[in-house]
């Protein structure tokens, strides 16, 4: 936060960066050999599953900043500006994607275990796992984080922070998914017709 409101301090989007290069050397190759299991893709149809799975981490994070300024800036009292909200979220995802792609790089890649990311795939055998607790708490802290800055950022109750962050969340996580996968559905159907991509 002070580093936010910091005028003479301008190295957000360096810092940025420096945290999406950890993220995507550590845990992007997760998440592309997640989207690349199926053993009956063609090679040039896991290049392009690859291709898909990186653009839609980026893409969720674009609608969920955009999708969240809009929401603070609607309902908080408190106006504050395009840049100083775009700031804040370079700082916090600066600082947040490396603990969170060295932990699943640790947890997934080193130990087997149930990551954040693999939630939506854990049998339920794996749900009492010490892996698969430690990484529901780790994202109810991510939670609280992003709650708590929002919260201090746009000056409003801890009740109305936690829940404008939660519909901004949710919210991008379905339309970013949804985005991406009619997007990837016609991207694969437009070049399997014309021949650059074999099914």
């Amino acid at each position: 936060m002070r580093l936010t409101e910091d005028p003479t301090y301008r190295q957000h989007g360096s810092f940025l960066l420096a945290g999406i290069a950890i993220f995507s050397a550590l845990f992007i190759p997760i998440l592309i050999q997640a989207g690349t299991a199926n053993a009956d893709m063609s090679p040039s149809l896991q290049v392009l599953v690859k291709i898909l799975a990186q653009v839609g981490v980026y893409v969720g994070a674009l609608i969920t900043f955009l999708l969240g300024f809009s929401l603070f800036r609607y309902f908080a009292k408190e106006r504050r500006t395009f840049s100083s909200y775009f700031k804040l979220y370079c700082l916090a995802f600066g600082f947040i994607m490396p603990l969170y792609a060295v932990y699943e790089f640790v947890v997934r890649r080193i130990f087997g275990g149930t990551g954040i990311s693999s939630f939506e795939n854990m049998p339920a055998e794996q749900s009492l796992s010490v892996s698969a607790i430690a990484s529901v708490v780790l994202a109810l802290l991510l939670w609280a984080y992003f709650v708590a800055i929002h919260r201090r950022f746009w000056k409003m109750p801890l009740w109305k922070a936690a829940t404008l962050y939660i519909v901004a969340a949710l919210t991008s996580y379905y339309a970013s998914y949804w985005l991406m996968f009619y997007v990837g559905f016609w991207t694969a159907s437009t070049l399997i017709s014309m021949g650059i991509v074999v099914a």
